[in-house]
C-alpha cells in the first residue's frame, strides 16, 4: 500500500489528471470508465504509484496492463528478475568461484519456445539496464546456463532487449563469467548510452567489445570509459581513439583523467558531433598525477558544437589553450580541474581568456586536485584570490553557476563580495571555497548574509568560508531582509564560536526550507594528508556548525511566528 506522503501526492496530482478528462466531458454525457482513459493520462496517474501498487493495477483489466508494466520494467537493476520470466530458478553452490555475497542460481528445467515468447513480452519494456558493482550483494545466473541462453536464443529474437536505450555495467567484469557474450546480444541500433567498467585484467576484452559497438549500435550518443587503471599504454590509447572515431553519432563522453591524453583529446577535437566532454569525478581525486598538458596544436574550428567541457590541466596550459582561439564560443559549461597550485596571477589571466572566449557561459567551475601533490607541496604566497582577480565575472551576463575551489580562502570583504555578486543578475549558485586546504583568517564574516539577502535575492545555493568569530551585527527588524529562494547554505570548515549570535543571524535571514550543510567535503585520503593538527581544527569547526544546525529550525520558526503576530496587530 502507499505511504501517507505517497497517498497525498497521488490524491492531489491524480485529481488534477482526472479533472483534465472531465473538462472534455459534457455533464449530460454518460460517465466514462477508467478503461477509457488515454495511455498518456494513465501514465500520468501511474507515475505516482509505488511498485507494489503498479503490480496490482496491472492486474485490474487488459486496458490497464500496459502502462503499469512499462513503468515497472522501464529500469532493471541486475538480470535475475528477467531470468525468472524464462523458468524457475534454484540456488546452487559456487565452490568458491564467487565471493560469499554473490548467490548463484540455475534453471530448474529446460527453457522452451513458449518461455521465450513470455520473456519477449517483458523484455521489450526495458529501457535502462544497470548492473551494480560486484561488491554489493547480488544474484547471478550460473555461467554455463547464461552461455546456453545466448546460444539457444530463438532466431525470431535477434536482439534480447530490443527497446533498451541505456546500458550501464558498474561491476568489475571477470573473464571467467560470460558477461560480454551476453551483452553483445543486447546491442542494437536504438541503443544510445553505454557504460562498462573494467579492470587491468579485462580491459582488452572490453575494448574489443567497444570496438564491436559501431556496426551493432551506430547510434550511440553517450559513452562512459570507466576502469580501475591509473594509466594507459599506447595500445589502449590507440583502441580508445579508434572507438571514438567509429561512433559517428557520439556527442557526450565521460572519461577518466588518466585517459584524457593529448592524443585522445585530439581525436575528440576531430569528431564532428562532440558537445560534452567530462572527466569522471571519482578519478579527479585518485590515480597518478597527470602532467596537466593539453595537445600542442589544435585544428582550426575544433569543437564547433561543444557546449560542455571538463579539462584537467594547469592554468598556464589552459591560458595557452584558450589563446589559440580554436575553442567554440557557444560553450555553456566549463569545469577545470587544476593540476598544481595556481597563483592569483595565472587565475586572473585565465579568467580574462574565459570571458573573451565564452561570453555566453552559464556554469563556470574551477576546482583543485584533492590529492597529495597539492597538500604535500610548498604553499604559494601569491595564491590568495582577491576582488581584483574576480572583477571580470559580471561580464558573463548568463552566468548562473559559479564554483571556485581553491587552496586558500578568498580574500574579500563583505561589501566587496556583495558588490561583485550583485552585478551578476543571473547568478543563483555560488560556491567560493568553503573548505580551503590552507587555513587562514578570512575577511568575510556572517554579516555578509543580510547584505546578500538584500542585493542578491535570487541566490539558491551559497557556500562561503567566513570568520565566524568576529562580532555579529544583527540589523533592526525593519531593516532585515530574508533570502527568498535560498535552499542550501554551507560554511565548510569556517571558524565559528559556540555562542548564539551566529545562530541568531542565520535564524533571521534564512527561509524555513533552507538546509545548513555541516558535512565535510574532504575525502579520506585528503584528511590523512592534512595531518592531525589541521584535522583537529577542521573537525572542531564542523562540530560547532552542527550545534548551530540543531537549533536553527526552531529559531527560524520563532521568527516566522513573530512576524505573523506583528502583521496581525498592525
Amino acid at each position: 500500500m502507499m505511504s501517507h506522503s505517497q497517498n497525498a501526492r497521488y490524491s492531489s496530482d491524480t485529481r488534477t489528471a482526472l479533472d483534465e478528462v472531465a473538462v472534455y466531458q459534457h455533464p449530460s454525457a454518460p460517465s466514462r470508465s477508467a478503461t477509457a482513459l488515454s495511455l498518456e493520462i494513465q501514465d500520468n496517474i501511474f507515475s505516482f504509484c509505488p511498485p507494489g501498487d503498479l503490480a496490482r493495477c496491472a492486474r485490474v483489466c487488459k486496458s490497464w496492463t500496459s502502462a503499469p508494466l512499462d513503468r515497472l520494467w522501464y529500469t532493471q537493476t541486475g538480470l535475475v528478475n528477467l531470468f525468472r520470466i524464462l523458468a524457475p530458478l534454484r540456488p546452487i553452490l559456487s565452490n568458491g568461484e564467487f565471493p560469499s555475497h554473490i548467490k548463484i542460481k540455475r534453471f530448474t528445467r529446460d527453457v522452451v519456445f513458449s518461455d521465450w515468447k513470455r520473456f519477449e513480452s517483458y523484455a521489450t519494456r526495458i529501457r535502462h539496464l544497470e548492473i551494480p558493482p560486484t561488491r554489493t550483494p547480488a544474484t547471478l545466473l550460473d555461467p554455463s546456463a547464461l552461455e546456453q541462453l545466448v546460444l539457444e536464443k530463438p532466431a525470431t529474437m535477434p536482439v534480447l532487449l530490443p527497446s533498451l536505450k541505456r546500458l550501464q555495467i558498474w561491476g568489475q567484469l571477470t573473464l571467467e563469467y560470460p558477461w560480454l557474450s551476453f551483452f553483445k546480444g543486447v546491442l542494437h541500433e536504438s541503443l544510445r548510452d553505454i557504460a562498462i567498467s573494467f579492470s587491468s585484467k579485462t580491459y582488452q576484452a572490453v575494448v574489443d567489445f567497444y570496438l564491436d559497438l559501431a556496426p551493432r549500435s551506430p547510434s550511440i550518443t553517450t559513452l562512459h570509459l570507466w576502469n580501475s587503471l591509473t594509466s594507459i599504454d599506447q595500445a589502449t590509447e590507440a583502441s580508445v581513439t579508434q572507438i571514438i572515431h567509429s561512433l559517428r553519432e557520439l556527442n557526450t563522453i565521460h572519461i577518466q583523467s588518466c585517459q584524457l591524453t593529448p592524443i585522445i583529446l585530439s581525436s575528440l577535437h576531430q569528431h564532428p558531433n562532440i558537445r560534452k566532454i567530462s572527466i569522471i569525478k571519482e578519478t579527479i581525486r585518485s590515480g597518478r598525477t597527470p602532467s596537466g598538458l593539453l595537445p600542442a596544436s589544435l585544428e582550426e574550428g575544433a569543437f564547433r558544437r561543444l557546449t560542455d567541457l571538463t579539462l584537467l590541466c594547469s592554468l598556464p596550459e589552459l591560458n595557452r589553450y584558450l589563446s589559440s582561439g580554436t575553442v567554440c564560443d557557444c560553450l555553456e559549461v566549463l569545469l577545470i580541474d587544476v593540476v598544481s597550485q595556481p597563483s592569483a596571477e595565472s587565475f586572473r589571466n585565465c579568467l580574462v581568456r574565459i570571458v573573451e572566449s565564452f561570453p555566453g557561459i552559464a556554469s563556470l567551475v574551477i576546482t583543485r586536485r584533492e590529492d597529495l601533490s597539492v597538500v604535500g607541496s610548498k604553499r604559494e604566497e601569491t595564491a590568495t584570490l582577491s576582488l581584483q582577480d574576480l572583477e571580470l565575472l559580471p561580464r558573463l551576463r548568463n552566468l548562473c553557476n559559479l564554483e571556485i575551489h581553491h587552496t586558500d580562502p578568498i580574500s574579500m570583504s563583505d561589501n566587496e563580495l556583495t558588490g561583485l555578486l550583485s552585478q551578476c543578475p543571473s547568478l543563483s549558485t555560488v560556491y567560493l571555497n568553503s573548505e580551503p586546504i590552507f587555513l587562514s583568517i578570512s575577511q568575510l564574516t556572517i554579516n555578509v548574509l543580510p547584505l546578500l539577502a538584500k542585493r542578491c535575492p535570487h541566490l539558491e545555493e551559497l557556500s562561503l568560508f567566513i570568520d565566524g568569530t568576529k562580532p555579529v551585527d544583527i540589523p533592526e527588524p525593519t531593516e532585515l531582509m530574508t533570502f527568498e529562494n535560498l535552499f542550501y547554505i554551507d560554511f565548510g570548515s569556517s571558524p565559528v564560536t559556540e555562542d548564539g549570535d551566529v545562530a541568531t543571524m542565520l535564524g533571521q535571514v534564512l527561509p524555513s526550507e533552507c538546509e545548513l550543510n555541516t558535512t565535510s567535503a574532504f575525502s579520506e585520503d585528503l584528511r590523512k594528508a592534512l595531518g592531525p593538527q589541521v584535522l583537529r581544527v577542521v573537525d572542531l569547526n564542523h562540530a560547532n556548525w552542527k550545534k548551530i544546525a540543531k537549533v536553527l529550525p526552531s529559531l527560524i520558526k520563532t521568527r516566522i511566528l513573530t512576524q505573523k503576530r506583528v502583521l496581525k496587530h498592525r
